[in-house]
């Protein structure tokens, strides 16, 4: 059963043409149960994923531990 979900998450900071796609298209499932790492180079848009899933929780009001 998956806990987390997201299909084609974007966000993009900035306008043209000084665009920055932070995330861009990002697809993503946790099943429950998992360990899950979230890794990458400085600036790759690791930050920016968890506080978009951690509002994306806040918003749903549900506790998923």
């Amino acid at each position: 059963m998956d806990i987390l979900q997201t299909k084609d998450l974007t966000k993009y900071y900035g306008e043209e043409p000084l665009v920055v796609k932070a995330l861009d298209g990002i697809t993503l499932q946790i099943e429950q149960g998992s360990f899950t790492a979230i890794v990458g180079t400085s600036g790759s848009g690791k930050s920016t994923l968890l506080h978009m899933l951690g509002a994306w929780i806040r918003l749903q009001g549900e506790a998923l531990w």
